[in-house]
């Protein structure tokens, strides 16, 4: 797996996330779905190495030409468009159960073939172990798209011993079919609901995570928290939310393990004595969780530990 801090999708953190034409540097997508600072341009193919499979292999699933809308109807876990595949099966694949030809037949329903995954994560398919991951470009008008700031999400599927471990998916913004509320309102109260504040960057931002590990399945929401007369605020808006994750988990894995900034989430609850009905009931009222000074010394602790052990 990569080892990264997704300092992203929030190695941000998760991404100081600007589109730009094309990368200096083939971007790595981390050990949880990492989003680098630029999205590749869509016009350039990555180069890649296609697996060396057995003679007596199946062929290789052909990718399907998909709308920007048809691929995004696909990104939506909440409305499972295979019958039958609901979570934690994912765009027709279940962490824990589905093995290489799974993962390829995965990406071939969001446009992608081997060719268009990050180059060197073929390797990956051949070996059975190891990252496999693809900026989602191959959609027929994904020019507009981004032109209508809908830039490309990434995904990452881990291999371990020929099995899909986990799935993470990040977009640069926030979802209107990905919100928290409608996570909500679909899933209802998450099983943990966990808040980090992180003041060491400048500005501030926050990384709100609902992890259902009965569904295998999480949602975490990054961005800027800005400041106010009361305090620092964290809305849940297009605004403000810069970088959404999803991810999905077999059996024995940590849920939403490896995102950046996560070694500050606490649970909501007990750092700000809000109950979840009184943050469910800011979220449907698209209002603001404003956090005065005299909450923050959860969080600046962490900080100030991190920032011993370092020293």
């Amino acid at each position: 797996m990569r080892k990264a801090v997704w300092g992203l999708f929030l190695i941000v953190a998760l991404i100081g996330l600007a589109a730009c034409s094309g990368p200096e540097a083939t971007p790595q997508p981390p050990t949880a779905v990492v989003l680098p600072t630029a999205t590749p341009s869509p016009t350039v193919a990555a180069e890649n190495i296609a697996p060396t499979l057995p003679p007596t292999a199946p062929p290789l699933p052909t990718p399907e030409i998909l709308t920007t809308t048809e691929l995004h109807q696909r990104l939506d876990p909440l409305t499972g468009w295979i019958e039958g595949c609901t979570l934690p099966c994912y765009n027709g694949l279940t962490p824990g159960e589905a093995g290489v030809a799974e993962v390829l037949a995965f990406y071939a329903r969001l446009g992608i073939g081997v060719p268009d995954l990050i180059p060197g994560d073929a390797q990956s398919l051949q070996s059975g172990t190891g990252d496999v991951g693809a900026w989602l470009t191959k959609t027929s008008d994904v020019l507009q798209a981004e032109e209508l700031g809908l830039a490309p999400p990434l995904v990452n599927v881990s291999l371990e011993d020929g099995v899909a471990r986990y799935v993470y998916v990040g977009w640069q913004y926030y979802p209107s079919y990905l919100t928290a509320l409608r996570v909500l309102e679909s899933l209802g109260p998450p099983e943990r609901l966990d808040l980090a504040l992180v003041f060491e960057e400048d500005p501030p931002t926050f990384l709100l995570e609902l992890v259902y590990p009965s569904l295998q399945a999480g949602f975490a929401f990054s961005g800027e928290m800005p400041a106010d007369d009361a305090g620092r605020r964290v809305c849940l808006s297009s605004e403000q939310v810069d970088v959404t994750y999803f991810g999905v988990f077999a059996p024995e894995m940590a849920p939403m393990e490896g995102l950046a900034n996560s070694v500050y989430l606490l649970p909501l609850e007990e750092t700000l004595g809000l109950p979840y009905e009184e943050f469910a009931a800011l979220v449907n009222a698209g209002e603001c969780l404003t956090i005065p000074p005299e909450r923050w010394e959860p969080w600046l602790a962490i900080q100030e530990e991190l920032q011993q052990s370092d020293g």
